[in-house]
């Protein structure tokens, strides 16, 4: 993965494990509070950047709204560590196609990097 993180600002990827850990308790303030927290440091997010805060917003979002059909929530209410492994390297996958457009891959890298700390905690 840390080809992947190369094009993201050190900021957003340090201690991405309390923002996974956080989704994992289903603790969405903090969650939310983290996000927050990296949005600000940057000035001027690029499109890949834009991606991953994206689809870490997404997460929280659908978690909040309780959405049954959401990936995220699916996961965390028990989808077997094989199908997890399985979306995780699709997604790992997609986000190194160089030809996808940057927002693309960076909502791609943030889900597989989520994943993959969910993956290494079990």
């Amino acid at each position: 993965m840390s080809k992947l993180t190369t094009r993201l600002a050190p900021q957003i990827t340090e201690d991405l494990t309390s923002f996974a850990e956080s989704l994992k308790k289903r603790d969405l303030k903090t969650a939310r509070a983290w996000l927050e927290n990296k949005r600000q440091t940057l000035q001027t997010p690029n499109d890949f950047e834009k991606g991953f805060l994206l689809a870490l917003n997404g997460m929280i979002v659908s978690l909040e709204s309780n959405q049954s059909f959401s990936l995220m929530k699916k996961i965390l209410d028990g989808t077997p560590q094989e199908e997890v492994q399985q979306i995780y390297k699709d997604f790992k996958k997609r986000a190194e196609q160089r030809f996808r457009p940057a927002l693309e891959r960076g909502f791609d890298t943030a889900w597989a990097m989520v994943l993959q700390h969910f993956l290494q905690a079990e």
